[in-house]
């Protein structure tokens, strides 16, 4: 599903998938699909990759690229399954590195 908000339509959400509206598409009605929309920005060169960034004098974050947030779920969801081997728990220990880079 890849939902985002474009500013210049009457109504900001739009479903890239099926080109509908929000009152049209059926992810809408999906548990937590409205909460956090994915915010379209610029292209930047070079490409941002997974890891601690700051954007200008902004706080800086971690940015997690889609790939690497598609796997950090399934790991996270193994985990707290109680089904997550040592390659799950290195890669969520990569993530902590990441989210503790990311302080003031």
């Amino acid at each position: 599903m890849n939902l985002h908000v474009d500013m210049s339509k009457e109504k900001p959400f739009h479903c890239d998938e099926h080109g509908d509206t929000y009152e049209a598409c059926s992810h809408w009605n999906e548990p937590g699909a409205l909460d956090e929309p994915i915010r379209k920005l610029p292209d930047v060169e070079p490409r941002i990759e997974t890891g601690p960034v700051q954007f200008g004098k902004d706080w800086p974050g971690t940015f997690i690229r889609g790939d690497n947030a598609a796997y950090y779920a399934m790991c996270l969801e193994m985990l707290l399954n109680g089904t997550a081997g040592s390659f799950e728990q290195g890669a969520l220990k990569g993530l902590l590195s990441d989210l503790k880079a990311s302080k003031i």
